[in-house]
């Protein structure tokens, strides 16, 4: 058993609780482990569990909220000379391999040093 796992809790909510850590993990735009750890660190500070530093040290660790950045990042390729959106390659006749955008693409297409590529 890898030694992370020995630390696992396994809970299981009803419905009303359950709702409860949805609402405040909407509330805080926390991911599912950062808005139940945030609920626990809460409890074990309110228990008198945990040190005041040690709360904090958890509380800001665990109150990071999702970046949408990272849901909503664009995959798609990119034009190597401008940074839009790529629609073909285009290569130079030393080998060298670029991404063009509609912009470059056609700019290049008559170019007698470059070939472009679907």
């Amino acid at each position: 058993m890898k030694e992370f796992q020995q630390h696992k809790f396994l809970i299981c909510l009803d419905s009303p609780l359950y709702l409860a850590v949805v609402k405040f993990q909407a509330e805080h735009e926390l991911g599912r482990s950062y808005a139940a750890l945030r609920i626990f660190i809460e409890g074990l500070k309110s228990l008198n569990l945990i040190s005041q530093e040690l709360y904090e040290y958890y509380r800001r660790k665990y109150s990071e909220p999702l970046k949408p950045d990272f849901i909503l990042e664009d995959k798609r390729v990119k034009c190597d000379f401008c940074g839009q959106p790529a629609v073909a390659r285009a290569v130079h006749e030393s080998g060298v391999v670029k991404h063009v955008c509609s912009r470059h693409l056609a700019e290049l297409q008559g170019h007698p040093k470059w070939r472009v590529e679907g």
